[in-house]
């Protein structure tokens, strides 16, 4: 059986009931979370890759931010 749920296609920000968002803060932290569980964590400014584990999901999600000013072009990752 199927959650209705995790087939309805997720707004950005969203993966399954995984949510990452970033703070309106001056620093602009970052949380992330599962809202199927109410499990959130809140992130320290500055960090460019963290790592959200929901202990009722039994899952990890890893999230990485890029900035958009990077001069890297993502379309010729090896």
């Amino acid at each position: 059986m199927t959650d209705p749920d995790d087939s309805d296609p997720a707004p950005p920000g969203f993966v399954g009931p995984y949510r990452v968002e970033t703070l309106d803060d001056p620093e602009r932290g970052m949380r992330v979370g599962c809202e199927r569980h109410d499990e959130w964590q809140v992130f320290d400014p500055g960090r460019r890759s963290v790592v959200f584990y929901c202990p009722d999901c039994s899952m990890e999600v890893e999230v990485a931010l890029h900035d958009d000013l990077d001069g890297r072009d993502w379309g010729e990752r090896c």
